[in-house]
């Protein structure tokens, strides 16, 4: 019985710690995704490397751009 309490507390907190991992749940600042999708149409991509970029994604899932956590702002921007 031991085993089975010690493994439901580790299942318990693997599943906390994969709650606070998902930072695609977390609301981008509007306002900043709007321009940074502006940004995007003024680039030329050949590559398709900011595909991920659109309306339909948070910016946390974005690639190269880099957002707080808490405020949901966009922090970094790597582009190469």
């Amino acid at each position: 019985m031991i085993m089975r309490n010690s493994e439901l507390i580790m299942v318990v907190l693997l599943l906390a710690v994969l709650s606070l991992c998902r930072t695609n749940s977390l609301a981008c600042n509007e306002r900043e995704k709007h321009a940074l999708l502006r940004f995007k149409q003024s680039l030329i991509d050949p590559a398709n490397r900011l595909s991920s970029w659109s309306l339909t994604e948070g910016c946390f899932g974005w690639a190269g751009v880099r957002c707080d956590n808490v405020s949901g702002r966009v922090f970094e921007l790597h582009l190469e």
